[in-house]
C-alpha cells in the first residue's frame, strides 16, 4: 500500500512527521534518536518512517503515535510500529 493511501485512511488530515536519516526531531539528530528508540532505526529496505498520530476506534479523545516505514517507492513495507515519542 502507498503511504499517501494509508495516511488518508488512518489521519483525518494526512498531517505527519516523515523521519528519515536527515532529520532532526525534539533537536536531536538522526544518531541520537535511533541510539535511544532503535526501533526507529532506518536499515534497508527502510527508507523513512512515516510518524502519524492515531485515534483511537473506542475513544476519538484518545490519540496514540503509530509509525509506517516506506521503502524508497514511498510503498509501506512493514506492519505499523508503537511509537515512544511525539513530534
Amino acid at each position: 500500500m502507498n503511504i499517501d493511501d494509508a495516511l488518508n485512511l488512518v489521519t483525518k488530515n494526512s498531517k505527519c512527521y516523515v523521519f528519515s536519516q536527515e532529520s532532526l526531531c525534539m533537536g536531536m539528530s538522526y544518531d541520537e534518536i535511533v541510539a535511544i528508540y532503535p526501533e526507529m532505526e532506518l536499515t534497508p529496505p527502510r527508507y523513512k518512517l512515516y510518524c502519524v498520530a492515531v485515534s483511537s476506534s473506542m475513544a476519538s479523545e484518545e490519540i496514540y503515535p503509530r509509525g509506517f516505514f516506506v521503502n524508497m517507492d514511498n510503498q509501506i513495507i512493514e506492519p505499523p510500529i508503537a511509537l515512544s515519542i511525539y513530534w
